[in-house]
């Protein structure tokens, strides 16, 4: 592949974010496409053939928990969380209300058309489905459990290959995500009768115009495939609750061997963090001296740093009516996290993806 010198049209300027960083997985997040997807690209010595495949459709399957709590770096037992009822013993870093463990599901579907050798365009539609345990002191409420499904926020992406020489690229991506995921979710808690509404981490968008940002380096020699990223997205205004989301940043490192024509294990480290929820939602407040009912109605209380290591494959067959399918799997888990809290801390991540080009 011959050395192309590009003029870069998009400039890329990072945020330089507050040391208060948020680690609940928001569901805004949940459809933010990978970074390893490059881990399936071939360098064949040549440019994007245009003429062989325009289209792409692709679904990905992303499971989250978060279960136990940690300040900083260090766990802390749920009975720490817990107000027990004593007026004396409340502070600001117990709650009436804790939720015990969070699960995030997202399907993901994806549509994208290479408009030339050099660039592609794609819309991304998440579906989210997720629930909530917690325990209480509330009578009626010792042990409960919320959910909520339906559309996240779709994501409208434009990628353009920036350098490309002969065993490597790089490749640069800028979106707009719409707000089309709700922010008014209700459910049947204790904070009073009926169904009021839900904490941020229960919505299923972040309510505002949000511009995502990424650009990726990828090489290959024989075997041997590798891989570097950056990522942020910027939340451009405050939402009709009156808060805005965290903006976010990561890093991620990765490699790959191909031991086979079809077979290729993946190893990943990834860097993320986010600045913590900006404004308040007033509805999920209570007229107390401690105004929070539970960590996750605390805007204050998402916060934090994570490093996750991940392993996985791709299943891309070479030859025969399979040829243009990919199959990924991934499993990740956080191997270092410094949390505001207290907070549910993340426990770990599967997600399986398929592709067809055509």
């Amino acid at each position: 592949m011959k050395t192309s010198m590009l003029r870069i049209y998009i400039v890329i300027i990072f945020y330089f974010l507050t040391p208060e960083l948020y680690a609940h997985e928001s569901p805004a997040e949940l459809a933010n496409l990978s970074n390893d997807e490059l881990s399936k690209i071939k360098l064949s010595g040549h440019g994007h053939d245009v003429t062989e495949s325009r289209w792409s459709i692709s679904y990905r399957y992303r499971r989250s928990v978060f279960e136990g709590y940690r300040d900083g770096t260090k766990d802390i037992p749920l009975s720490q969380v817990l107000f027990d009822g004593n007026p004396a013993n409340r502070t600001s870093s117990n709650f009436p209300i804790v939720p015990t463990k969070i699960t995030q599901e997202a399907h993901i579907f994806n549509v994208g058309y290479r408009i030339n050798e050099l660039s592609a365009i794609s819309v991304v539609v998440p579906y989210i489905l997720q629930s909530t345990d917690h325990v209480s002191i509330i009578p009626g409420y010792s042990s409960f459990e919320i959910s909520t499904e339906g559309v996240g926020d779709v994501v409208l992406l434009y990628e353009r290959d920036m350098f490309q020489w002969e065993n490597s690229l790089i490749l640069a991506k800028v979106g707009v995500s719409f707000p089309t995921g709700s922010i008014n979710k209700v459910g049947n808690t204790p904070r009073s009768s009926g169904n009021q509404q839900l904490p941020f981490t229960m919505q299923l968008g972040s309510g505002t115009f949000d511009l995502p940002l990424g650009i990726n380096y990828y090489g290959q020699h024989k075997k041997w495939s590798w891989g570097a990223g950056a990522n942020a997205k910027f939340r451009l205004e405050r939402n009709s609750r009156n808060y805005h989301l965290g903006h976010t940043a990561g890093a991620v490192v990765w490699s790959g061997m191909q031991i086979s024509a079809w077979l290729k294990p993946v190893f990943k480290i990834q860097y993320r963090f986010s600045d913590r929820i900006h404004g308040l939602d007033k509805e999920l407040l209570v007229s107390q001296a401690f105004p929070f009912p539970a960590s996750i109605t605390n805007p204050r209380l998402f916060g934090g740093h994570k490093i996750l290591a991940s392993f996985g494959f791709d299943l891309s067959p070479q030859s025969g009516s399979l040829r243009n399918h990919s199959l990924g799997f991934r499993y990740a888990k956080p191997i270092y996290q410094n949390l505001n809290g207290p907070q549910v801390k993340e426990d770990g991540i599967i997600s399986v993806s398929w592709n067809l080009d055509f």
